[in-house]
Formats: C-alpha cells, structure tokens, sequence
C-alpha cells in the first residue's frame, strides 16, 4: 500500500462518529498542529522525523514496539 493510499485510509475515520482510533491517534493528523516552517524542513530531508520518534520512545523508556523497557535498554534497542 502506497502512503497515499494509508492517508487516504486514515482521512475519512475523522469525520466518523465513531472512528477506529481517535484524532491524537490518527497519523494523517501527525503534523497538523507542527510549525510550517518544521515542516518544510521534514519534507527537504533536513530534519529526520524517524529518528525523532525513535529518540522520543527511548526517551519514554519505550522499545520500537511500545513496550517499555527502561531508558538504557530502550537507548540500544531503539538504536542498534
């Protein structure tokens, strides 16, 4: 599946009264609220937003599945 074909799967269950996962949960909202001038930096490849979200969960503690497995072990996971 394409990514247009995932955001055009995830666009509609917005306007759902009762959507398979909420707003804050939907990816096609991820970078809706992120500053235009972040954005464009994301889209010509200056920032890495997979890196960003794998610093995040290590950061949380969190593995690349969710789970948490303390800081350290989640540093080397989420890194190796």
């Amino acid at each position: 599946m394409t990514n247009q074909e995932k955001y055009n799967e995830w666009q509609p269950e917005a306007n759902k009264t009762k959507p398979k996962f909420s707003d804050y949960e939907n990816p096609a909202f991820l970078f809706s609220v992120t500053a235009t001038d972040l954005l464009t930096k994301i889209a010509k490849g200056e920032v890495d937003p997979v890196w960003l979200a794998k610093r995040e969960l290590a950061n949380r503690g969190c593995d690349l599945s969710g789970s948490w497995v303390g800081n350290k072990i989640a540093e080397q996971r989420n890194f190796k």
